[in-house]
């Protein structure tokens, strides 16, 4: 997926399982429409039934989300609402808890954190927005499973004098609605990008 400096959206695709040489690929096809304007950003995510979920945020700040339907195919649903944001977002991620289904989290202009939980991907039913924290500053965000299941959160401050803090925050327990109370700073300046990835090993 790529968003180019127009904030339109593009989707590029393996054409075969092995894909060695450019024409092994779909080319990149336009994905965002005249309805849903353009992204500022993107979260894509492996659901539990196996297909890519792409959440997109509108240039409004709203999350908006479509999927491959079936998994591995280059045919994807229209664009749909996992929910309806009150504030404009700014910042978004996704992650797989414990139970194999996709959260969200996304913090709003007015610097709140708010998750959105997936309760069924075959009916697409969500918990809806709810807030559950804080940031004093502008953040980016990403959301991945410890060692013990839980998501963590990470959370990038965004200083205005460049000097970028990690913090993060885990949720209470496996699949859990709440999330801990304080964060823990990881570092409290000099950052500024961060990537977190997870090694092979599933949770127990």
């Amino acid at each position: 997926f790529g968003i180019n400096s127009n904030l339109h959206l593009y989707r590029c695709q393996q054409a075969k399982a092995q894909a060695l040489k450019a024409a092994d690929w779909t080319g990149w096809v336009q994905i965002d429409t005249t309805q849903t304007g353009g992204f500022i950003e993107m979260a894509p995510v492996i659901g539990p039934l196996g297909a890519t979920n792409l959440f997109a945020l509108t240039q409004n700040g709203q999350v908006l989300h479509t999927r491959q339907m079936p998994a591995g195919s280059d045919t994807w649903t229209q664009w749909a609402t996992p929910g309806y944001s009150r504030a404009p977002n700014q910042a978004l991620a996704a992650g797989i808890q414990g139970d194999g289904d996709i959260v969200l989290v996304a913090a709003d202009q007015q610097h709140f954190l708010q998750f959105n939980a997936q309760w069924d991907a075959y009916t697409q039913n969500w918990s809806g927005w709810r807030d559950f924290g804080a940031s004093l500053r502008s953040t980016r965000l990403t959301l991945n499973y410890n060692a013990d299941g839980r998501l963590a959160l990470f959370s990038l401050a965004l200083m205005p004098d460049g000097t970028n803090g990690l913090w993060t925050i885990n949720q209470m327990g496996v699949d859990s609605s709440e999330w801990e109370y304080n964060w823990t700073s990881l570092t409290d300046n000099n950052l500024k990008q961060i990537v977190v990835v997870r090694d092979l090993t599933p949770p127990v």
